[in-house]
């Protein structure tokens, strides 16, 4: 960090803790009246960048959680909220029984975020438009219908 001086390097350090910039920028001791602009402004410092980037990829190294472990959290996390995947839970006699539970809000935020990640632009608002230049566009929506549709019936069929 040598081209940071003091607070910058300390930001770098606080903002890599929750990615706001704001928030950093109070910890690293800039003022709570500025912090942020300064934390706006500090983002943009292209050595601070660099840094930022090599604490980031630190971070990942050392607490093994990538996007990768991400995602395949969610899927898991998924799989088990859409009961697709079988749960111990404790019976009326004091076993453990198995069985499959169906969480939709649970099973929604894991898929956005399987989502999200892969791109799969399924929960993308956008609607694709197609068509000849000459003519009036088109909307071709089948696709994400299709998706919505298969999704609708595999909940439905628990």
């Amino acid at each position: 960090m040598a081209k940071l001086n003091n607070k910058q390097a300390q930001f770098v350090l606080e903002y890599v803790k929750d990615f706001n910039a704001t928030q950093a920028a109070i910890r690293a001791g800039y003022s709570k009246k500025t912090a942020g602009q300064q934390g706006g402004r500090l983002l943009k410092n292209v050595y601070l960048r660099e840094e930022l980037s090599k604490a980031i990829v630190q971070r990942s190294e050392l607490t093994k959680i990538d996007a990768a472990w991400v995602l395949a959290k969610a899927a898991d996390l998924a799989n088990k909220c859409l009961g697709e995947t079988k749960v111990m839970v404790p019976g009326k006699d004091g076993d453990d029984i198995e069985e499959t539970q169906f969480h939709p809000a649970a099973a929604r935020g894991a898929l956005e975020i399987v989502g999200k990640h892969v791109d799969v632009k399924a929960f993308d608002n956008s609607i694709p438009l197609v068509g000849d230049p000459d003519r009036p566009l088109q909307i071709d929506d089948t696709n994400r219908a299709a998706r919505i549709a298969e999704i609708l019936a595999k909940a439905l069929k628990r």
